[in-house]
């Protein structure tokens, strides 16, 4: 089993593929998420690293900017998340939403039902707190 950390563009106009060579990028990684921001940069985070003798899940917050195919590691403040792949992220009035996931370390997985959300202006993560809520029905963690 092999995981790339290769970046690559299309050009719609050419109607192809263009590997892009930035100077700095993400580990390689496969299960991670990604969003598109104003247009403009996509961000990723999580994921994992998996082969026959390795396996290691992220929590690292990556934004690759679309203007200068430049990759940059956001050290974000606040609540992070934890480790995991697998989850759901969306983008939502100024806030990244991530939602569930999976943390393997062979000896046990754990599933995540947590909701975090990531202010890109602050460039940092809050973890929503239901507990306050105790008639809240909370979705079962997932994985997708």
């Amino acid at each position: 089993q092999t995981v790339y950390n290769d970046t690559f563009r299309w050009d719609i106009d050419k109607g192809e593929w263009k590997k892009i060579e930035p100077p700095v990028s993400p580990k390689p990684r496969c299960a991670h998420q990604a969003v598109l921001v104003n247009n403009r940069y996509v961000y990723i985070f999580g994921g994992e690293f998996s082969t026959v003798s390795q396996f290691h899940h992220y929590r690292d917050l990556w934004r690759f900017d679309l203007k200068t195919n430049l990759w940059e590691e956001i050290k974000a403040t606040g609540d992070r998340p934890s480790q995991r792949s697998g989850h759901r992220m969306l983008v939502w009035k100024g806030y990244i939403i991530l939602f569930g996931g999976f943390y393997d370390t062979f000896r046990e997985c754990k599933y995540f039902n947590d909701l975090h959300m990531f202010n890109i202006t602050e460039e940092k993560w809050y973890k929503v707190d239901f507990s306050s809520v105790p008639s809240l029905n909370l979705p079962a963690p997932r994985v997708s």
